[in-house]
């Protein structure tokens, strides 16, 4: 009569949550709770984008969004070619032994 016949969720249902605990978060991004600390603190992972507190309070626990943070992750770490690899983008196309081919790295990266 007034019992609803719907099944009930578990408290800790397989859904995916908007905001993880910093442990969920550590293991989800691979890195420490320290470095999602230090993310935070330079201004990497923003409040109110990243993450956010529990409650309102200094002391309260952090929680995360793990998808913002994977694409901070992303896009701090995305770099092209030249970036990563300065002396093969540079000497590409010359023959190891050429004339400039060392020359050009070491000048490069001075």
């Amino acid at each position: 009569m007034g019992i609803d016949p719907a099944p009930c969720l578990p408290m800790h249902s397989s859904l995916p949550s908007a905001w993880a605990t910093a442990r969920d978060a550590r293991l989800h991004l691979g890195v420490s709770e320290k470095t999602l600390s230090r993310w935070r603190a330079a201004g990497l992972l923003k409040p109110g984008e990243h993450w956010r507190r529990k409650f309102p309070s200094p002391n309260s626990p952090v929680l995360y969004r793990l998808d913002q943070c994977e694409a901070a992750m992303n896009e701090a770490t995305a770099r092209s070619a030249h970036l990563l690899e300065p002396c093969v983008a540079m000497s590409a196309g010359r023959k190891r032994g050429a004339p400039g081919h060392g020359r050009v790295c070491r000048q490069r990266l001075a």
